[in-house]
């Protein structure tokens, strides 16, 4: 809790805040132009996650069949208070948070299960509530089964499951919901061996800044490369001619 405060400047003023109200509306895509969207460093992941909820067309779940690599990618997009018709509220924050089954993971699962035939490439990414729930479904014996996971990248998520394959957490260090959740807080040291987490300060004034921008910095996350790793060359290219979404 000490840490939730502490993240918070209360020089924070009224133009800070338009100012980050802005910065959201720049960053965020409300959808793609054109035939591809080619995806290098991990802002660019950020925003494809980030797709649902600054789209009134896509869901939570977004599919897309890869152009210069076998495979798919799945984006799982974060909470979502707005949207009732998906399960992105504080249910699920706390359902994921303790590991526990949800709807969201459940049509995660389901949304893979028909989009991408079996034996294939699987790329997931998954920002906030996302990343919770993508630990969840690459934990998932029909995923484990049916798919071949070649990266699992959890952005500004904590640790919920570690019965899988390890994955890349990305963090800026005052961003307090990587803390948030039973391994996170009562066993970090434990869990935070066992998979890769690459920690930057993106300067954010608040948590919520560094929760909901760092992210998409490219000033802060530029030579983090698609696979999530530093000094990496690794990049998805998208074919939006076969990219679906679905609800969360």
């Amino acid at each position: 809790m000490f840490k939730f405060f502490k993240g918070f400047n209360k020089n924070v003023t009224i133009d800070d805040l338009k100012s980050f109200v802005e910065k959201i509306k720049r960053v965020y895509k409300d959808k793609y132009e054109g035939d591809e969207v080619v995806l290098s460093c991990i802002k660019d992941a950020t925003v494809l996650c980030g797709l649902a909820s600054a789209s009134d067309e896509y869901g939570a779940i977004c599919i897309g069949k890869l152009k210069n690599k076998p495979g798919y990618i799945v984006s799982l997009g974060g909470t979502d208070l707005v949207n009732a018709e998906e399960n992105l509220g504080i249910k699920e924050d706390i359902l994921s948070a303790f590991n526990q089954d949800n709807e969201y993971k459940k049509n995660a699962i389901k949304a893979i299960l028909k989009a991408i035939p079996k034996g294939e490439d699987v790329y997931i990414y998954g920002l906030s509530l996302g990343g919770m729930v993508l630990q969840q479904v690459i934990a998932d014996i029909n995923i484990k089964v049916n798919y071949d996971i070649k990266a699992a990248v959890a952005i500004g998520s904590p640790i919920t499951d570690v019965n899988r394959q390890k994955i890349v957490f990305i963090e800026d260090v005052n961003d307090v919901v990587p803390s948030l959740s039973a391994k996170s807080m009562l066993l970090s040291r434990i869990y935070r061996r066992y998979d890769t987490h690459i920690k930057r300060n993106g300067n954010y004034k608040t948590f919520i800044g560094a929760h909901a921008l760092s992210y998409a910095d490219s000033d802060v996350w530029n030579d983090v490369d698609i696979f999530g790793i530093i000094n990496g060359a690794n990049s998805l290219v998208i074919d939006l001619n076969n990219f679906v979404s679905f609800k969360g």
